[in-house]
């Protein structure tokens, strides 16, 4: 069904506005226009239109008094258009009888659909509630001999804030201005909007309402009951201006009735964590990691929070960031590693969320097979005896499901236990949070890499002739690790006389498994016939399994050798090789990558960033190899011609001296 508008101006600006604002969403709306009030009334008692809009600018006109006159017989919400939004207030005051103005402003350029369906979806609540004379659906109620404070406050026919009592202000933590820019419909708890809805379309014109309980939100996300009563203002022609609010502050009992983790929205999650993404290139990642964790307390309405991430090398996840927790009893006392094990036992079974309870023990997992079992079916105790022990953990996976790190949140503000329908907003979370996390560490190592890269095309010490070739080969190795993140560089140079590979130039974090390291030689033969049974990714080789030709490298660097239950990861068995290609060919050595820094098999792009790195070694090589050779005939050729007579000199052809040294 769409919602039929019709739109009163003769002016194009007005018709520009509406028909762009409109344009993306004509499975939503039916915009027709008229060019006066007459033909407004016309086309509005003939047609059943859903909306009126009335261009400000035919206020002048003499039939815009009978619109006033005949205003109760239009069935459709009426709205007035202004330019400007300093008329706003005189529009209000001189045609109460509209249901809202618009003010042609950018602001309300982006958000014109949603705030004219709005007004759609209220007028209908109200024509529902007239026909049917149900009742309204009552939110929990609250023991009356509570009651506390009373203030009251002004809002307009829209039900924003025209002036607060400092009561009021206090007890939601804003500030008066910040009220001033804030409706009522801000701070009603999603819980009851709908029930609030109902009861507001009820209201209509009485000249004193029944009271609603609800709840409304402070500005620190704490749920504070009320009891809400309007009381209208009219002018003297009973006309209404606005209402007196009665805002009634009740006491909370112990356990409370709110859940203030029943809704989330699902729109300002994802827009906060866009935002988050196109911001965090210029953050750093303590930054970029500490506005999720807040985003998180933010839309759940927990106390504290914890963003803890994986380390490989480890074993262990390292909490991050820390939010909400006292600094009393120091640091000391906090544990900032979990053992990779015990998160992988958590979500073993691929669960995004779960939650541990303060009597279920993790060690008992395989006696108590529920005790963690996945949140549609986990038992669940009573929302209002939540416990501040019990935890909420969010994993953070990658594509391939492999966790990577995970969020927890305990101590629920009112301390209630989060509802069913909130878990979903959990997973949700989770799954964005992921894939935020995983952008940034993408684009920081990608801008590290590029960064290293520019450095060694700059200076460009390997193409250097006058650097001496274990120079060159020293400089390129130095620079795959530093550009790459290998911990772990060696180049071998086939040796065609013993048949070997020999370890010509080591890069390694340890100066002393350097030295050892180099000069080790590895059999030809034996190489070749160990790569052919490993698994190659463009021209390089990874192997998959222990070689015993590479045994002698593996016992000197590593001190403990590893491993990791997970396809991605790279254990001490690993190896990439990357041939250097040599004339006709044949091999001019090889480069022997190991240790990546993340821990992780190295993916299409780095291994053909080695490729080039081999390739560019190769020309340094050759050309330092060529010009040594001609270094060696000028120095013949000088020879001759110093030992020459002078006679003989004078004879030699200046420009056959270049042809043989440039040639």
């Amino acid at each position: 069904m769409h919602i039929q508008v019709l739109l009163a101006t003769n002016d194009l600006s007005c018709q520009k506005f509406f028909h762009q604002g409109l344009r993306f969403y004509q499975h939503l709306f039916r915009l027709e226009i008229c060019s006066s009030i007459d033909e407004l009334l016309q086309r509005s008692f003939t047609f059943p239109y859903h909306l009126i809009i009335l261009d400000a600018a035919l206020r002048a006109t003499p039939q815009f008094s009978i619109l006033m006159s005949k205003r109760a017989e239009l069935r459709a919400p009426l709205l007035v258009s202004v330019e400007k939004e300093h008329e706003m207030l005189s529009w209000r005051q001189y045609f109460p009888d509209a249901d809202d103005i618009i003010v042609r402003s950018s602001k309300m350029f982006k958000q014109l659909p949603i705030f004219l369906q709005s007004i759609y979806q209220k007028k209908r609540i109200f024509q529902q509630r007239q026909q049917s004379k149900l009742k309204p659906v009552s939110p929990p109620t609250i023991d009356p001999e509570r009651e506390s404070d009373v203030g009251v406050c002004i809002v307009d026919q829209k039900y924003r804030f025209i002036s607060v009592h400092p009561k009021i202000s206090k007890a939601l933590g804003y500030s008066e201005t910040e009220l001033l820019a804030l409706s009522l419909d801000d701070l009603v708890h999603p819980d009851h909007f709908v029930s609030y809805q109902h009861w507001l379309a009820e209201r209509a014109d009485e000249k004193k309402t029944n009271p609603f309980l609800t709840t409304l939100f402070s500005r620190d996300g704490h749920a504070i009951p009320v009891k809400l009563q309007f009381r209208p203002y009219r002018n003297a022609h009973h006309q209404i201006i606005h209402y007196n609010l009665e805002i009634q502050l009740l006491r909370q009992g112990g356990n409370g009735s709110f859940s203030t983790n029943g809704t989330v929205d699902q729109l300002k999650m994802v827009t906060e964590i866009s935002n988050i993404m196109r911001s965090g290139r210029e953050k750093s990642l303590h930054a970029y990691l500490e506005s999720i964790a807040r985003l998180a307390l933010t839309l759940f309405k927990f106390h504290r929070v914890t963003l803890a991430l994986l380390d490989r090398r480890r074993g262990a996840f390292l909490k991050q960031i820390m939010l909400g927790y006292s600094t009393k009893n120091g640091s000391r006392e906090r544990v900032l590693e979990i053992p990779q094990t015990v998160i992988k036992k958590i979500f073993e079974q691929k669960y995004n969320v779960r939650v541990i309870y303060r009597n279920k023990q993790l060690d008992k997992f395989q006696l108590e097979p529920f005790s963690l079992e996945e949140r549609r079916l986990q038992p669940r105790e009573d929302e209002r005896n939540w416990d501040p022990n019990n935890v909420v953990i969010l994993n953070l996976s990658d594509q391939s499901q492999r966790s990577f790190g995970y969020i927890s949140m305990d101590q629920p503000i009112g301390r209630f236990s989060p509802k069913r329908s909130v878990f979903h907003n959990f997973e949700l979370f989770s799954k964005l949070s992921s894939l935020a996390i995983e952008n940034y560490y993408h684009y920081a190592s990608l801008e590290k890499r590029t960064r290293r890269l520019k450095r060694l095309l700059i200076t460009g010490n390997i193409f250097k002739l006058a650097l001496t070739g274990t120079e060159v080969m020293r400089e390129m190795v130095w620079s795959i690790r530093f550009s790459l993140d290998f911990q772990l560089v060696m180049l071998g140079i086939a040796d065609s006389r013993s048949n070997k590979v020999i370890i010509k130039s080591v890069s390694c974090h340890d100066h002393v498994k350097t030295l050892q390291l180099q000069g080790l030689s590895i059999p030809f033969d034996q190489l070749k016939l160990a790569l052919a049974a490993h698994e190659t990714i463009g021209a390089a080789i990874l192997t998959r399994k222990p070689e015993d030709i590479f045994s002698s490298v593996k016992n000197i660097y590593y001190d403990k050798k590893f491993e990791h239950g997970d396809d991605a990861g790279w254990n001490w068995w690993h190896m990439l090789i990357v041939p250097v290609p040599g004339p006709k060919n044949y091999p001019l050595g090889y480069l022997f990558v190991d240790d990546p820094a993340d821990n992780l098999l190295p993916n299409r792009e780095i291994v053909q960033t080695l490729e080039i790195f081999a390739q560019q070694l190769s020309i340094a090589l050759k050309n330092r190899y060529l010009y040594l050779q001609e270094k060696k005939k000028f120095e013949v050729l000088r020879e001759q011609l110093d030992h020459g007579s002078k006679s003989d000199r004078s004879e030699v052809p200046q420009h056959w001296l270049k042809d043989i040294l440039f040639r």
